[in-house]
């Protein structure tokens, strides 16, 4: 706020026909000068910058800016210009009492450098001898105002009368005048004139000089600019300028561009709500999942079921765990994305290929949906080198997402092409199409395009997109708006360049089998959730294994003293010590030299499987893990072996 001791004296005192008998001598005049020098460099003259009305009239010209003092008063003294020269080298403000050189009137005359060092400019306010007291008020503004100027604050300043004709404007005010405007301020100009062209801002404009004009100190914040693209934000503070009477001759305003801070509470603000957002919706989605489980869990302990029965609740609970455990993986590899810990596995892959297994291994859902998903017949493999598990993922959740969104009898169509040095993945829908506007925030974490459609946390696309990136590829979407449906597109680099990428062969994998029913390996348990523990031991018996559970890795170390152990599958986080420990323990007694290490844990970073492999461990399974995953890691294991 600026109060009543800063105000700069921004208007001139009332006049004649105001009723108050003003003589002119009376009056405080103030001008912004330039001192000029010879070629030695001895001051001989000043440009007026600015002047005063009273000045003015003091000076007697309609306006002294732009005029040197020699051609308004030709027998001015050398004597004047040397004072200000000195005030405008040492930077040092001086007063002293001298006659005026026009009208031979003692005047106290204060002198105080303004602009920046090397500028030569000054800033004179004289007063009549004897009227100190009288303006003491007034001038203690205006040196705050002059001292603001020469200290080069970045604040803008302003005064205008009654009139809105501006007696006062610093040089910040001056350029953000013209950036906006486009015109060039001139002490006297009016501001509604020339903000005529944009009525709109004229009036906010005029509205807030009224309140200070009608005696009102406030504090606002509001937006000006000529275009909504050129709008910026601005702190203002006005105040009404006073007379010695206390009449109201004016108002003042200092103002600041806050552009920058206000767009960045605006984020957090959106940041915020998006936060509280997210949370209700995993909280939503979480609760769907764990009440099947808790209600499938009473059915199994409250109910005599027939075989059919069980195995309808059974499956229930397996998909239930199965959908609690996407959200989950979901929000682990945004994690992993956004930290930049996530790790790939690159290996020749032929995109097509991976897209048809996709498609196959999601008809029974796409049918469940009604939906028609049409895949491009084209031969001959399109190579890439990616890492096959985020590939098909990718695939996956651009397919999923186009039948999520197309009506029942739609249709959703693949194709899979090479553009140039690029293998292009182009998933069509006809379903509920994007506004052109929010085809850019569709890949922001957790952003739900349709409140009726809420299914899973909004991962998918970002996930997406962000995996394509870190393959050196892209990923975009397009859609003509509501109603025309959507189109995904996936770039990634080809390998080799060339259609059918010679430059390194397919990786041959064989197809995934699990361990044979009845192998018999002896199998190790160490996992301090005994109900994870028992059921665990339960699936792994009914594959033929024997398999033994304790909590601890005392306990684990005991019985490896007691039976011979092929594997041991160990939880990382225990009650006496690590998992890493545990290794480390067994790896370092060669009596359990031939043991298999896996490390069965809800650590599932990418820094934490390095960890378990630099302790020694065999392969690290992240929790949940199903027993298929279990059977194959046994099965490669033994491979190895043999």
């Amino acid at each position: 706020m600026i109060d009543d001791s800063q105000q700069p004296h921004a208007a001139p005192l009332p006049e004649e026909g105001d009723g108050v008998e003003v003589p002119w001598s009376r009056e405080p005049r103030f001008c912004l000068l330039e001192v000029l020098t010879d070629t030695r460099g001895r001051p001989h003259d000043c440009l007026v910058l600015q002047s005063s009305p009273a000045m003015d009239r003091h000076l007697e010209v309609e306006s002294a800016a732009g005029m040197r003092l020699r051609e308004i008063v030709p027998d001015t003294p050398e004597e004047w210009f040397e004072l200000y020269a000195r005030v405008a080298r040492t930077g040092r403000s001086l007063q002293f009492v001298r006659p005026s050189p026009l009208h031979d009137t003692p005047m106290e005359v204060t002198v105080v450098p303004a602009g920046p060092p090397g500028s030569g400019q000054v800033a004179v306010l004289a007063l009549v001898v004897g009227e100190r007291k009288r303006i003491e008020a007034e001038l203690r503004r205006a040196v705050v105002l002059l001292e603001g100027i020469a200290e080069g604050t970045g604040d803008l300043i302003a005064a205008e009368d009654r009139d809105f004709r501006y007696t006062y404007f610093n040089e910040a005010y001056r350029r953000e005048f013209a950036r906006l405007w486009g015109h060039e301020l001139r002490m006297g100009d009016s501001m509604i004139e020339l903000m005529a062209d944009w009525p709109v801002e004229q009036r906010k404009a005029r509205e807030l000089w009224q309140r200070a004009l009608d005696g009102e100190t406030y504090r606002t914040e509001m937006s000006f600019g000529p275009t909504p693209e050129e709008r910026r934000i601005y702190d203002l503070r006005f105040s009404p300028v006073r007379d010695d009477r206390g009449r109201i001759v004016g108002a003042a305003h200092i103002f600041r561009d806050v552009t920058a801070r206000a767009r960045a509470e605006d984020a957090l603000r959106d940041a915020d709500r998006r936060k509280d957002e997210f949370l209700a919706l995993l909280g939503h989605e979480l609760r769907n999942p764990l009440a099947a489980i808790r209600h499938a869990t009473d059915v199994l302990r409250d109910m005599t079921l027939s075989d059919e029965d069980r195995r309808r609740v059974l499956d229930t609970l397996e998909r239930q765990s199965k959908q609690m455990g996407g959200l989950v993986d979901g929000l682990l590899e945004i994690s992993r994305v956004v930290s930049g810990k996530i790790t790939l596995e690159p290996e020749p892959l032929d995109l097509r290929r991976i897209v048809a297994e996709v498609v196959n291994d999601q008809v029974g859902r796409y049918a469940e949906s009604d939906v028609t998903v049409e895949r491009s017949t084209e031969d001959g493999p399109v190579k890439i080198q990616g890492d096959r598990l985020r590939i098909g993922q990718i695939v996956d959740n651009l397919l999923m997402n186009a039948v999520k969104f197309t009506d029942p009898g739609g249709r959703v169509s693949v194709e899979v092409d090479v553009e140039g040095p690029d293998a292009v993945l182009r998933v069509r829908d006809t379903g509920a199409g994007i506004d052109r506007e929010r085809l850019e925030r569709i890949f922001e974490p957790f952003h739900q395009e349709t409140a009726d459609r809420q299914d899973g946390l909004g991962l998918g696309l970002s996930l997406s997109r962000a995996l394509a990136e870190l393959h050196g590829g892209s990923l975009v979407a397009r859609s003509e708006g509501p109603g025309h449906g959507s189109e995904f597109i996936l770039r990634l680099p080809r390998l080799g360049g060339t259609a059918g990428g010679d430059a390194a062969p397919e990786a041959k994998t064989e197809p995934a089998a699990a361990v044979e029913d009845g192998g018999g390996l002896r199998l190790l348990l160490v996992e301090d959730h005994l109900d994870a523990a028992e059921m665990l031991t339960w699936l792994l018996e009914s594959k033929g294994h024997t398999a033994t559970a304790v909590a601890t890795g005392a306990e684990a170390l005991e019985a490896l003293e007691q039976q011979r152990i092929d594997y041991v599958l160990s939880d990382i986080g225990l009650p006496d010590m690590s998992g890493y420990d545990l290794a480390r323990r067994i790896l370092g007694d060669p009596r359990w030299s031939g043991i298999g290490l896996i490390a069965v844990t809800g650590f599932g970073q990418a820094s934490d499987r390095e960890r378990s492999l630099e302790a020694g461990f065999d392969a690290h399974l992240t929790k949940p893990v199903n027993l298929q995953d279990i059977q194959e890691v046994l099965r490669n294991l033994e491979q190895a072996r043999r």
